[in-house]
């Protein structure tokens, strides 16, 4: 997974979003699964495992070509392009693997299910940046408390010191791809699935965990409880808003914050790629949201 650690050197009823019509929700369903599409809470799991799949033999299939054209790849360190290309691939599985077990278990699924909708961009600023400063506030606290002096290296793994155009790839997959595709698959599909049985607050305690845990393969064990804590905030956001939006961008604004510092640019440097980050998934999101009504923000 591609999201990346802050720099840290520097009775309320859940928002029912569109799905299901009433009468295809059994009468005997809890009122916390009432509105939400009838993804079962095994569903994640196994578009997981296909993501893992898919992933696996993304990147073998592009070692095999690299190795046809005279690439020494090593299982060991393998070159930053396949580093790079094998996360797009994973990226794109989540979003096609969460698509697929939505359709197979409750039918074709909406933009609006998985919470592409409008919000007030009122609404969103203000949500966004409560969610940041709490996340900010919850990593100061653990640097503090686990002694972390240095930031995580990700962008460094990926290869973004190799050369302009790997950097250029790496910036475009952590602060771009990784914030739409993730925060589709876990508060889009998997939060909303989890919530349906175990509501809100349970729901996002475990999305949150999974998301920190699915890190574990590319951040140290140090980084992963601020992670899983990102991966909380992300989700109560999404649930306040109404709207997968805030998410996405507050996730390319802590994605793009990380990897500005860990290149060592200037404050400058580092706000304009944010604003870009911001900018570009949100266009990106936006298209699918046009015949959507913005969501009133949870009470």
């Amino acid at each position: 997974m591609t999201s990346v650690p802050p720099p840290f050197e520097h009775s309320a009823r859940p928002e029912l979003p569109d799905g299901l019509p009433p009468e295809r929700i059994p009468q005997d369903e809890p009122e916390r699964a009432r509105g939400l599409p009838a993804w079962p809470v095994w569903a994640p799991f196994a578009a997981m495992l296909v993501t893992l799949g898919i992933a696996i033999l993304g990147v073998s299939l592009i070692a095999l070509l690299a190795s046809a054209f005279g690439v020494d790849v090593s299982t060991d360190d393998p070159p930053p392009g396949i580093t790079i290309a094998g996360t797009y691939v994973q990226d794109a599985a989540l979003i096609f693997s969460a698509l697929l077990l939505a359709r197979l278990t409750a039918g074709s699924p909406t933009a609006a299910q998985f919470g592409i909708r409008a919000v007030r961009a009122l609404t969103a600023v203000k949500w966004v940046f409560a969610a940041w400063v709490a996340f900010i506030v919850f990593s100061g606290v653990w640097a503090a408390v686990a002694g972390i002096t240095e930031n995580d290296d990700l962008p460094q793994e990926l290869g973004a010191d190799d050369s302009t155009t790997a950097l250029v790839a790496v910036a475009l997959l952590v602060c771009v791809a990784a914030p739409i595709a993730e925060e589709l698959f876990f508060r889009g599909f998997c939060f909303t699935a989890l919530r349906r049985r175990i509501g809100v607050a349970g729901g996002a305690i475990a999305t949150g965990v999974i998301f920190g845990l699915i890190h574990a393969g590319s951040s140290d064990a140090v980084f992963l409880v601020p992670l899983a804590f990102f991966g909380i905030v992300l989700c109560l956001l999404y649930h306040r808003t109404g709207s997968l939006l805030p998410p996405i961008a507050l996730h390319a604004i802590n994605n793009s914050l990380a990897l500005g510092v860990s290149q060592s640019w200037a404050a400058l440097e580092v706000a304009a790629l944010i604003v870009g980050s911001v900018a570009v998934v949100i266009a990106l999101v936006l298209p699918f949201t046009r015949q959507v009504q913005p969501a009133p923000a949870a009470a």
